[in-house]
């Protein structure tokens, strides 16, 4: 009798243990990584900073690919290299990334953070630096992610091709 009440509280255990582990599964706590979510955000800003110096660079990997914002940044960051030679090309183009909030839903992350970017371009003494809050979308697909979005906030946001041309 003694037996047979252990090995039923061993089942009732493994049975309980089992329901905790798919809602946490449910809860996408075991699918979730913040420090993969940010790193994505920083591989993106680095790209588009790169741009300002001419470099070729690809959104592939970051931006998710058929979707509307891969499209506007595969148009922008083609724009915003020929624009920087253009003007002169950047000799610097620096940016940081400050983490403010992140939350996670559904296989998808909000990311908030502030950027700052600094470019200078040759023959200019001063640099031009800008700050802005960015709400960014990124989306989890098996074990990739992929930004979605970037909303950017006030007049601070980053420099793009429209702050170039009409300074």
């Amino acid at each position: 009798m003694i037996k047979r009440a252990i090995i039923f509280m061993t089942a009732a255990a493994v049975i309980t243990a089992a329901s905790g582990v798919v809602y946490a599964d449910a809860c996408g706590v075991f699918q979730r990584n913040n420090e993969a979510a940010k790193s994505l955000v920083d591989r993106y800003v680095e790209a588009l900073t790169k741009s300002y110096s001419g470099e070729d660079v690809s959104f592939r990997g970051i931006v998710k690919e058929g979707c509307d914002f891969w499209y506007y940044n595969d148009y922008n960051n083609d724009l915003i290299s020929r624009v920087s030679k253009s003007a002169g090309e950047a000799e610097e183009a620096t940016y940081s990334v400050e983490y403010a909030a992140l939350s996670y839903t559904g296989k998808s992350y909000t990311i908030e953070a502030d950027i700052t970017q600094r470019v200078k371009y040759k023959g200019e003494v001063e640099s031009v630096s800008r700050t802005s809050r960015h709400t960014f979308v990124i989306e989890q697909s098996g074990s990739e992610m992929y930004i979605v979005n970037d909303t950017a906030e006030g007049e601070g946001r980053l420099l793009t091709q429209a702050d170039v041309i009409c300074p």
